[in-house]
């Protein structure tokens, strides 16, 4: 399987090819939901466009319907320039690969990282 996966600042697009060859693509948008006794917190996704995916000791809720685990004053996104390097930013990544199902057995995987971090963190990728 070929995956495409891009966690952007306002939607993670991801797009994959078929066993039949055909594509195929979806979205939902870049919130993580940190659950800390939360209704989505112990498997309480079910029924909802959402994924729980942990993250070292925590706990995320992402996916179409991420929005209905924040708590009022949360937005769920992080916009600043170590976004990249989050555990909501790996939290969005895993639920790309959620919506694509189980097993997975990837061929190919394409991301993409900001332009920013190319040019000042370039040395850390060779």
């Amino acid at each position: 399987m070929i995956i495409g996966v891009d966690v952007g600042y306002g939607n993670v697009k991801y797009a994959w090819r078929r066993k039949d060859g055909t594509l195929a693509a979806g979205h939902f948008p870049s919130i993580a939901a940190l659950t800390v006794a939360r209704e989505f917190s112990d498997g309480a996704t079910e029924g909802h466009d959402a994924f729980r995916v942990e993250v070292g000791q925590e706990s995320y809720v992402v996916g179409v319907d991420a929005e209905l685990a924040l708590a009022g004053h949360e937005s769920g996104r992080i916009l600043n320039r170590a976004y990249h390097e989050s555990n909501p930013y790996l939290a969005l990544f895993r639920g790309a690969l959620a919506y694509l199902g189980k097993p997975l057995e990837v061929d190919l995987l394409v991301t993409g990282l900001p332009v920013e971090f190319f040019r000042t963190g370039r040395e850390r990728l060779e």
